[in-house]
């Protein structure tokens, strides 16, 4: 039996306050709130903020978020880079601003070390 997915969207006009720590390690390698930042400036700022992550891995075959989502471990942090954006899964919850449609293809995914 699957596990079933809560998932978290951001919806309405209000702009989030940018105070927290990821904000300032995020500004230093260019991000902006319309176009993002690279993935390298993600990984730089991950490594700023002391987040020990593994390895970029690539799922085996052609994969969808629907498909990801029940082989991630439920107590564990991911990270899910699909095409132009990313999504995190943290303990079994999915966390996605740009609400990603479930046949979405997962190009790469990257664990976080738990705490």
């Amino acid at each position: 039996m699957a596990q079933r997915y809560q998932v978290f969207t951001q919806r309405g006009t209000a702009k989030p306050k940018f105070s927290a720590p990821w904000y300032w390690a995020a500004s230093l390698y260019g991000w902006s709130s319309r176009d993002g930042m690279t993935a390298v400036a993600g990984w730089c700022s991950l490594r700023d903020l002391g987040v020990c992550a593994s390895s970029t891995r690539r799922p085996r075959d052609r994969t969808t978020v629907a498909a990801l989502l029940p082989g991630l471990h439920h107590e564990r942090t991911f990270i899910n880079d699909v095409t132009e954006h990313c999504f995190v899964v943290r303990k079994g919850i999915v966390i996605d601003r740009a609400n990603a449609h479930p046949r979405t293809v997962v190009r790469n995914y990257i664990e976080l070390a738990s705490n």
